[in-house]
């Protein structure tokens, strides 16, 4: 059995290797580069979360619980920032807050660093930025839950998975437009589009 196991990984482990080294290699470096840029910057927003919370524990009453509790606190606030509802004994809490909402916005859109040259390179980027943050946000909403508070796993991963990959490709919104070869004229209307509106 444990030659089986060891034959299985060899040949995956050459599969990976010549897909790494092949014609798209770059394409899955670039994925696997921006799943990390994403999966920090869900580390990074929980950080903050978590400083945020454990100084309102250490000014409120630090002798009541451990600092397990804030941190998981802070894991129930970054979800809520994803929209990610929260099963409380008195009912349902879904309400987002806004500006949480928009630092995990602001930490994502800083992530869409990678070069593209290619229109293709913007999916792989995407699938690459959803898998880790959507990878990141599984662990918080494991970690986040208490005997009254368990957040809904069901919305967590992919509203984490939407944040991912449509935050980071919308940063690079430049970029796509630039790979679409709109003729001459559709610059001139929607210049004019423009004005007319205003």
């Amino acid at each position: 059995m444990a030659e089986a196991f060891r034959d299985l990984a060899a040949e995956w482990g050459e599969s990976f290797a010549a897909a790494w080294d092949g014609p798209h290699g770059r394409d899955l470096r670039l994925a696997g580069r921006a799943g990390v840029h994403a999966a920090l910057a869900a580390v990074v927003t929980w950080l903050l979360a978590a400083t945020l919370c454990v100084l309102v524990w250490l000014v409120s009453a630090p002798d009541t619980s451990g600092v397990v509790g804030p941190l998981r606190v802070a894991g129930q606030l970054w979800l809520l920032g994803h929209h990610v509802a929260l099963d409380v004994p008195a009912g349902r809490i879904a309400m987002a807050p806004l500006g949480f909402t928009a630092l995990l916005i602001f930490g994502l859109w800083h992530t869409a660093s990678a070069p593209l040259a290619r229109p293709v390179q913007v999916a792989y980027t995407a699938f690459g930025a959803a898998t880790g943050y959507g990878l990141a946000a599984a662990l918080v909403a494991a970690v986040a839950a208490t005997g009254d508070v368990r957040p809904d796993t069901a919305q967590a991963v992919p509203f984490a998975v939407l944040f991912g990959a449509l935050v980071p490709t919308a940063a690079r919104w430049r970029r796509i437009i630039g790979f679409c070869d709109l003729p001459r004229w559709a610059a001139s209307a929607a210049r004019a589009g423009g004005v007319a509106g205003a």
